[in-house]
């Protein structure tokens, strides 16, 4: 039987240095998420923004294309 973690995909991370623009819609986590202004306004105070993944940015490392 195939498993499922039969591959690992690595995110290489740094830190944003102060003033340095970013693609909104780049993978990052925590700060603030990149959402349309009809959701941002109803995303709730009180949750933590842990993880943004732009697939699109992995495409080249799932060669099965499961994401």
């Amino acid at each position: 039987m195939k498993k499922n973690a039969d591959y690992a995909i690595a995110l290489k991370v740094r830190k944003i240095m102060p003033g340095e623009k970013i693609d909104e819609s780049c993978s990052k986590f925590y700060g603030a998420p990149t959402l349309p202004e009809s959701l941002l306004n109803n995303y709730p105070d009180d949750c933590v923004f842990f993880l943004q993944i732009n697939c699109e940015e992995l495409k080249d490392l799932d060669p099965d294309n499961r994401l």
